[in-house]
């Protein structure tokens, strides 16, 4: 007897990589849209994935038989930094509407997205409870918001809208800002950010994926739901470095340049967005996830860090 199916967009990519083999251990079915079409070469990296499609818009006649969609799908944050602002909607809104009407169209049981944490701004001095308001910062962020009002608008037929909002999401093959953030602490220059103390929410893979996984087992859940999920760690970025270094058995120098000069010279460089991921708090509520939902983070952030820094050590 075969298990649930789940189709997964954007297989191949960071999240997907996680996602895919951990709904194949779960017992599912998975199929997948894979990134830049590349269908041939995933089924050799990919065994778990059952089907492969080269793009969205070639699986709606194979919706029918799915229980759970999970997409990935879409322009990332660093990847939409000067991305034409038309493509970016068409990439994270339409294809995501699309998506979604296809599969209630076709009785598909749940439909899980992933959307941001930057649909509520880029810092905030208390914790961001789903209730807070939108507070978009750039194009990326907007995108994301139309996607979620857009979502939120659509009829649901028999289909569990489930949207979730990461913060950063970090992991072994980690890209971009946490990339960044890993050169920085293992190289031999003293780093400015001693006095970068204001705590933040980071989101180990692993506990992405465990929640992802809850959300399509647990049996009740509402027609439409916005969930909020981080590690159980909010972790100030200068902790966070300290916590790289010492995992590498890498010294560690930092200095202390005052936040508020830190930001200021930012601004005179157009880095202002960059210090404040530095600088500024981004606390995230997920009092209601944890209320609402059989779940916890099973991965304490220490033993996240401590595995990505492996990673990064042999690469």
């Amino acid at each position: 007897m075969s298990g649930p199916t789940a189709l997964v967009t954007g297989a191949t990519g960071f999240i997907g990589r996680y996602l895919v083999p951990a709904l194949s251990d779960a017992g599912f079915d998975v199929q997948g849209v894979v990134r830049n079409g590349a269908a041939a070469s995933a089924s050799a990296s990919h065994p778990a994935l059952q089907k492969q499609w080269p793009s969205l818009g070639l699986i709606a006649d194979d919706l029918a038989g799915v229980d759970t969609v999970f997409h990935l799908a879409g322009l990332a944050h660093a990847g939409a930094q000067g991305a034409d602002p038309q493509a970016l909607y068409n990439v994270n809104v339409d294809q995501t509407v699309n998506l979604f009407r296809q599969a209630v169209q076709a009785g598909v049981q749940r439909f899980v997205w992933l959307s941001s944490i930057k649909v509520l701004g880029d810092s905030s001095s208390e914790p961001l409870p789903v209730s807070a308001p939108y507070a978009p910062g750039d194009d990326y962020a907007h995108s994301k918001v139309a996607a979620e009002r857009q979502l939120m608008d659509e009829e649901c037929g028999a289909t569990r809208l489930c949207i979730v909002r990461p913060p950063l999401v970090y992991g072994p093959q980690v890209q971009a800002n946490f990339l960044r953030m890993l050169h920085w602490a293992l190289s031999a220059w003293p780093l400015p950010l001693r006095s970068a103390r204001a705590p933040r929410a980071w989101l180990s893979v692993h506990n992405l994926v465990d929640l992802l996984l809850t959300l399509a087992r647990v049996e009740q859940l509402p027609q439409q739901s916005i969930w909020h999920v981080r590690d159980a760690e909010q972790t100030a970025v200068t902790e966070m470095l300290s916590l790289i270094a010492a995992s590498a058995g890498h010294p560690l120098r930092q200095w202390p340049l005052p936040p508020g000069l830190g930001l200021t010279l930012a601004s005179v460089i157009g880095k202002r967005d960059m210090a404040g991921r530095l600088f500024l708090p981004l606390e995230v509520d997920m009092s209601q996830t944890l209320a609402e939902l059989p779940w916890q983070p099973p991965v304490a952030q220490r033993q996240a860090i401590q595995e990505v820094v492996a990673w990064y050590q042999q690469h």
